[in-house]
């Protein structure tokens, strides 16, 4: 058997087969299936192939006279969806006022944790002063307002005396500081 040539004929035959084409193109697919016998032989396959597969007919109007009748009171929806929202907005609304609740609850309860915690109270110790210092005329101990006019000018002079300026030389590395020391 030898192949057919006109494609367009081959792609033309599952139309002519459940009856689809118009008149003019039925005609000639009709025309080349009889001098054609590779054509007559698929046309046969397709058919055949379209009856096993072919879907019984349904008859709608017995479907639909067979489903029963509507109930006469219709359901409404609206009130359903309404009464679901409201439940829906009244679970929100206590899930925040939930949250605040529990906020403040927490803000109240760290004040007065912070309000307890009070810093230890600090023992003012009073060392005796050294030799040093009471040349300076500074005393070891007590705050700044427990300073003298003098004592304080003492002390700001002194501050200016400082070098707060740290020095530009490098620090030693611990092996120089090492080899400084003599240990190897």
């Amino acid at each position: 058997m030898r192949e057919c040539q006109d494609e367009t004929v081959k792609d033309m035959l599952p139309e002519f087969a459940t009856g689809r084409l118009d008149a003019a193109d039925a005609a000639r697919v009709t025309a080349h299936v009889e001098a054609c016998p590779t054509c007559a032989a698929e046309l046969a396959v397709v058919r055949a192939a379209h009856a096993a597969f072919t879907a019984p007919a349904v008859d709608i109007a017995r479907i639909v006279a067979a489903l029963p009748t509507p109930p006469s009171k219709v359901i409404e929806l609206k009130p359903l969806i309404q009464r679901r929202s409201r439940r829906f907005t009244s679970w929100r609304i206590a899930a925040t006022i939930a949250t605040i609740a529990v906020s403040g609850v927490s803000l109240v309860a760290l004040q007065s944790i912070l309000r307890d915690n009070k810093p230890p109270a600090v023992k003012r110790v009073v060392l005796k002063p050294s030799d040093a210092a009471e040349a300076s005329g500074l005393t070891v101990g007590g705050s700044l307002n427990d300073l003298s006019e003098k004592e304080m000018q003492t002390l700001l002079d002194k501050l200016d005396e400082l070098d707060a300026v740290p020095s530009a030389e490098p620090q030693p590395t611990v092996s120089g500081m090492r080899a400084a020391a003599g240990v190897q």
